[in-house]
């Protein structure tokens, strides 16, 4: 790959370029073995190899650049934007039924081999398929009585073998296409993200704030524009059974708390322990949230906020809370809190994708 620097207004090759040049390089389930390949061809002088998004086992992407052009390349293994499936089995669902993925005996060459074996021009012999790896034969019979027919159309396997690799880029290719126009509508670049879980959640965020976009609602009306942080947003469910603690979960819980103080560098000797579960269960029985005024059921199951946040949990300073709004409330600032706990209010009356995170 080559760079033509003095074609971007006469810059020299050693100074800084004002804008990234990246190359996404894919590949599918290429993050378990070609990734062996990466570090012994590009580890070098002339190559920086980036951390890995994932690990060495199973790279989701890894960049390396260029030390002299700053030239970027992006290493993606496909897979993880459809899922943990085969080539194969994602062709068969997300293209023309009609495309086939092709076969080869992968184990049969190696580095010292592959000359001397591509070059023959008879076909190769069913048990060649016989894979290690797999523990079998890595075809079926009607899929090498295929490779026979569609090899009399090489002079040699080193032949076919170029039009299985091209063969197998495009299969990968339309799928991928299909997905990235897909997503494209939302403005959302699907070789941005590493999983399509990332994508969806992406979508997700999209959605609440350009409705328009999924036909939910005209561009005159946006969600949250009626937000009110004084208007009440609860919306209980009727059906829901109040919220009963056994003494197993009371137990539990007291564990979890003296875990969290004694991290915390808090003494341990007065909090709330097992015996004190009669107590909390009438107290949990009677109360509502301290923070939102919300009944306690198994939709909405309790937790103990501590009122001097300096303080241990003691039945002194803990009241009753939801466990959501215990989340948000932690320590940050009271109106932030209040804020965040309306806005979930707000996302789960009126039926919205859930964007507040804790962050």
């Amino acid at each position: 790959m080559k760079y033509d620097t003095n074609s971007v207004g006469g810059i020299d090759a050693n100074d800084n370029i004002p804008f990234d040049r990246c190359v996404n390089v894919l590949g599918w389930n290429s993050s378990r073995f070609d990734i062996a390949l990466l570090w012994d061809a590009l580890d070098c002088e002339l190559w920086t190899m980036g951390v890995p998004i994932g690990d060495l086992n199973n790279s989701k992407s890894i960049t390396v650049t260029n030390k002299n052009s700053h030239m970027k390349l992006q290493f993606i293994d496909a897979e993880n934007l459809f899922g943990p499936l085969a080539l194969k089995a994602c062709v068969k669902d997300y293209e023309d039924k009609s495309e086939h993925k092709d076969v080869f005996p992968y184990e049969i060459i190696n580095s010292k081999n592959w000359n001397e074996v591509l070059v023959k021009t008879e076909p190769f012999e069913y048990e060649d398929f016989k894979s290690q790896l797999k523990g079998g034969y890595s075809i079926t019979k009607a899929e090498y009585d295929q490779y026979l027919i569609d090899f009399k159309r090489f002079t040699n396997r080193l032949e076919y073998l170029k039009y299985y690799n091209t063969n197998d880029t495009e299969i990968m290719a339309k799928p991928l296409m299909n997905l990235i126009d897909t997503f494209e509508q939302f403005n959302i670049d699907v070789l941005h993200y590493i999983s399509i879980a990332s994508c969806a959640y992406a979508t997700k965020h999209y959605s609440t704030y350009f409705p328009s976009k999924f036909i939910l609602e005209s561009d005159k009306q946006q969600y949250y524009s009626d937000f009110d942080i004084n208007a009440d947003y609860s919306n209980p469910n009727p059906q829901a059974k109040p919220f009963v603690p056994s003494a197993g979960y009371w137990k539990n819980k007291c564990y979890h708390y003296k875990q969290l103080d004694y991290k915390a560098g808090r003494e341990t000797e007065k909090n709330v322990t097992a015996d004190d579960y009669d107590y909390f269960k009438r107290l949990l029985e009677t109360s509502v949230s301290s923070i939102c005024s919300a009944k306690f059921t198994y939709d909405n199951p309790p937790s103990l906020d501590r009122q001097d946040i300096e303080l241990l949990h003691t039945k002194d300073n803990c009241l009753p809370a939801c466990v959501s709004c215990n989340i948000a409330h932690a320590n940050r600032d009271p109106k932030i809190a209040s804020l965040h706990i309306k806005m979930r209010q707000y996302a789960i009356k009126n039926n919205l994708p859930m964007t507040i995170s804790h962050e």
